[in-house]
């Protein structure tokens, strides 16, 4: 509407200088302000109009994300990072992406980033965000194997929206974890546990996992594979750093950063 008026405005004052006299001549007048319109109108369209709607969504998915934990947290310590993440929002919104498109890219681009984080992150903190994974997980499980599966070990390529098979809660807390995360390992990073440190603690659950799973365990090596249990690779999954979680916060924190460092 308001490239419209724009256009209007200036088609008027074209036809008014075309015309000379638009009072005495308002027949040409009319045909002159018509084809103005239409030139103005169309070539606006063509180029105006997709820039002002794609700052337009920046400008709103930028206001949405102020609200973002983790992507505030990206901003406030992690500067270049927060600037290249906006870049690429930016390009997926003049690409012709919706609002909704770009925010569900928003944490597969910032997740990535974060977890590569958690090995000097705080053993509370990479406690805090595998007790949220855990829940999601559940709530996942809850509504089908395949859904949660996919969530686990997600296709290359594949931008899975999990937001509205979650709770509101759950996602605020996911959100919070993540900039908790990226805040202890950018104000208090710690030195990646030892394997001396956390292979003792993750031990003896694994052996509890196997002697409950048996060969199942196998599918872990290629979860991808045709005919694998994707509701039983949940699961192991689940039951696995559900007993992890169990262990107090500094061990559990430590085993799962162990964990990750390796992936």
């Amino acid at each position: 509407m308001a490239v419209a008026a724009v256009c209007a405005l200036i088609a008027a004052v074209l036809a008014m200088i075309a015309v000379n006299n638009a009072g005495h001549n308002k027949g040409r007048f009319g045909v002159a302000f018509g084809i103005c319109l239409v030139l103005l109108y169309g070539a606006a369209r063509l180029f105006v109009q997709p820039h002002a709607e794609a700052r337009y969504t920046m400008y709103e998915v930028d206001k949405a994300l102020a609200r973002n934990a983790a992507f505030a947290a990206l901003k406030q310590y992690d500067g270049p990072t927060y600037r290249n993440v906006l870049t690429e929002l930016n390009l997926m919104v003049r690409e012709g992406k919706s609002q909704r498109e770009v925010f569900l890219s928003v944490r597969g681009i910032v997740e990535p980033l974060v977890i590569k984080r958690i090995p000097e992150a705080s053993d509370e903190a990479a406690a805090r965000y595998m007790t949220v994974l855990i829940t999601e997980m559940k709530e996942l499980y809850g509504q089908g194997g395949d859904l949660c599966f996919r969530f686990l070990f997600p296709v290359k390529g594949e931008v899975l929206d999990i937001q509205k098979n979650i709770s509101e809660a759950t996602r605020k807390e996911d959100f919070a974890a993540l900039g908790e995360l990226l805040r202890s390992a950018s104000t208090a990073p710690q030195t990646p546990p030892l394997a001396s440190e956390a292979e003792p603690l993750l031990q003896p659950i694994v052996m509890a996992i196997a002697e409950r799973y048996g060969k199942d365990l196998t599918m872990l090596q290629n979860p991808q594979a045709p005919g694998v249990d994707r509701s039983k690779l949940c699961e192991i999954t689940i039951n696995l750093y559900g007993r992890i979680l169990k262990l107090p916060p500094d061990q559990s924190g430590k085993v799962i950063r162990h964990m990750l460092k390796k992936a």
